[in-house]
C-alpha cells in the first residue's frame, strides 16, 4: 500500500511530501532508518509506527512524549486505525496521512532541513548522525573524550 505523508514542521511551516510503501510496518522518528527523519527534542528515535493490517492502516505510539491523532492522544503501544486525511501530531510536527483513492494531489517535496545542518556543511551522513544524537549521547561522548585526554596526559607524564 502506498502512503503519502504530508509533513509540516510547526516552527516554520516548512513541509515535505514523502511517499512510502507500507508492506507491514514502518517506524518514523529521529532514527536514520526512518523514511522521513523528524528532528527535535521531543521526537523519539522510534516515535510512532504505521502498520498495515488487512487493508487498513494503524498507528501505534512508541514514544514517551506522546503521539496524537486528530487532536486526541494515543494510548501507548495500542494501535489505532487511521482514515485517509487523518492528522498525526508529534512534538514539532503535523503529518497528514493519505492513501488509496482518497489520496490528495501530489505535492512537490520540500525537504525539512535544519539550519544547523546548513551552517556546518558536513557530508549528509555525518549531519544525519549528529542530528540523531540525544543529549545523553552527547554527554556520554564528552565523558569518553575527557577520559581519553586524562589517560593520554597520565601516560605522557
Amino acid at each position: 500500500m502506498l502512503l503519502q505523508l504530508l509533513i509540516t514542521r510547526n516552527s516554520d511551516s516548512d513541509f515535505q511530501a514523502v511517499t512510502c510503501d507500507l508492506d507491514s510496518r514502518l517506524v518514523l522518528g529521529r532514527d536514520l532508518a526512518s523514511p522521513a527523519r523528524l528532528e527535535g527534542l521531543g521526537v523519539s528515535r522510534d516515535h510512532f509506527a504505521l502498520v498495515s493490517e488487512a487493508g487498513s492502516v494503524l498507528v501505534e505510539d512508541l514514544s514517551s512524549n506522546g503521539t496524537f491523532v486528530n487532536g486526541s492522544r494515543l494510548p501507548a503501544r495500542s494501535p489505532l486505525p487511521l482514515k485517509t486525511g487523518d492528522v498525526i501530531e508529534i512534538p514539532g510536527y503535523k503529518i497528514e496521512m493519505n492513501w488509496g483513492s482518497g489520496q490528495s494531489e501530489a505535492v512537490a517535496p520540500h525537504p525539512v532541513v535544519s539550519s544547523a545542518a546548513n551552517r556546518l556543511q558536513l557530508p549528509l551522513s555525518v549531519q544525519e548522525l549528529l542530528a540523531s544524537l540525544t543529549v545523553w549521547e552527547w554527554l556520554l561522548m564528552a565523558a569518553i573524550l575527557c577520559s581519553l585526554i586524562l589517560i593520554v596526559t597520565y601516560l605522557n607524564s
